[in-house]
């Protein structure tokens, strides 16, 4: 998932070279990233889908525009072929044996939580935490709405790069749920962008003291959040995976180093 996160952020990199100065150099890195995210992972092509996506919305009087884009995504799809009989396979298998649960309505929201926390905050902080964050990305609203600045349109850029992936994940899950945050990683990073926004650039400029404020607040209170669950991330390895850390001492207490451990064994387990 790393390497798909890397994959994503240089498909970005290139689709706003191509984009803003029209380089070809631009429109290929766009490509290959596009490709290399899908060979990653089947659902790679999302972010880069999403900046399209984009591009479209905001063309919608000069289509002309998305004519590179385009090549570009179809170029990517052409390197994928040599591997359509495999993802056949494994799309069969998804949608007769993938484990996900649906989502609900509140799963693209808490989304925007996990992208920036995970599940490390601890349970007593979830809603807390979730609020704040909910509320730092809520203040880009003004400027996206109403403004025609440098800021808006990059604010707008960001929030699309977030949203539709999510958006498409959640509307592919209503007919078989595939739905995991980790398969678009490449759409977490708007999110550090546009809480850096908050911390920095809300602050600036003409806003109102009030907001001014509230900016620089939201951003304190997010890095002491994100602080608090990277410490857990390296001091309390059970707030990641209980089940799994419960099942380890399961067998570890059951059984002895060297002794063969088949699936009959541990279904004697208590509680299995």
């Amino acid at each position: 998932y790393a390497l798909l996160g890397l994959w994503a952020l240089l498909a970005v990199y290139g689709f706003l070279l191509g984009w803003q100065r029209g380089s070809r150099r631009g429109w290929a890195l766009y490509a290959l990233a596009t490709a290399l995210a899908v060979y990653t992972h089947a659902l790679g092509w999302l972010p880069s889908a999403a900046l399209f996506a984009w591009g479209l919305l905001t063309t919608l009087r000069t289509p002309a525009r998305l004519a590179s884009p385009a090549l570009a995504l179809g170029a990517a799809l052409l390197a994928y072929l040599p591997w359509r009989t495999v993802a056949l396979g494994q799309a069969r298998q998804v949608l007769t044996s993938f484990w996900a649960s649906p989502p609900s309505v509140v799963s693209p929201f808490a989304s925007l939580y996990l992208f920036f926390e995970g599940p490390f905050a601890g349970r007593s902080l979830y809603p807390a935490v979730l609020g704040l964050v909910l509320l730092a990305l809520g203040l880009t609203a003004p400027p996206v709405l109403r403004g025609r600045s440098a800021d808006s349109v990059a604010l707008r850029f960001l929030w699309a790069w977030l949203v539709l992936p999510l958006l498409a994940l959640y509307l592919a899950s209503q007919v078989q749920s595939v739905y995991l945050e980790r398969v678009v990683i490449g759409a977490a990073f708007p999110v550090y962008l546009l809480l850096g926004w908050v911390a920095t650039r809300s602050s600036a400029g003409q806003a109102e003291a009030p907001v001014r404020w509230l900016g620089a607040l939201l951003g304190f209170l997010v890095l002491l959040a994100g602080l608090w669950g990277l410490k857990n991330w390296y001091t309390d390895a059970s707030l990641g995976k209980p089940p799994q850390r419960e099942a380890a001492r399961a067998i570890q207490a059951a059984w002895q180093p060297g002794q063969p451990v088949s699936l009959e064994n541990l279904l004697l387990l208590p509680g299995v």
